[in-house]
């Protein structure tokens, strides 16, 4: 932020000076990974929306097999509690 400053009144400016700091190879890996995330099953390539529609169905049609274990009865489901009741134990 102090880079802009100087730039405004006139300081010298290293050109070699990022003002985007960050690790060049993460980006490539980030990159990379979101690549592989639009790539389909057969190589094609996937739009953003093409593949926000796909994680909505499959979160739909996961949803829809567990309910579906519910219902039969082959699962049941456990209630887990999160407040725990802190016990004193006086020695």
């Amino acid at each position: 932020m102090l880079c802009r400053y100087d730039q405004e009144e006139g300081g010298g400016v290293d050109e070699t000076h990022e003002p985007f700091v960050g690790d060049d190879a993460l980006f490539e890996k980030r990159a990379a990974e979101m690549q592989k995330k639009l790539t389909r099953r057969d190589g094609s390539m996937m739009t953003l929306a093409q593949s926000k529609r796909a994680s909505e169905l499959q979160r739909d049609i996961t949803a829809w097999e567990e309910n579906r274990l519910f219902r039969s009865g082959v699962v049941s489901l456990r209630e887990v509690r999160l407040a725990f009741a802190h016990r004193l134990c006086a020695t």
